[in-house]
């Protein structure tokens, strides 16, 4: 797996408030919605990191 360089909270926000943004309204996600679980891949493809499991939730 490639690793992904870590995403600023500008950067995060950013891609928050953007039509990018992959989250679909209402539905539960894996992920904590924070810059420390986002990343750039090197082609620098934006992505969420350090998914959770959902059945520890």
């Amino acid at each position: 797996m490639k690793r992904a360089k870590p995403m600023s909270a500008t950067e995060f926000d950013d891609w928050f408030h953007s039509e990018e943004w992959p989250h679909v309204p209402l539905e539960p996600v894996p992920y904590e919605l924070s810059e420390k679980d986002a990343g750039f891949l090197p082609c620098g493809r934006r992505v969420m990191i350090d998914y959770g499991m959902r059945g520890y939730q």
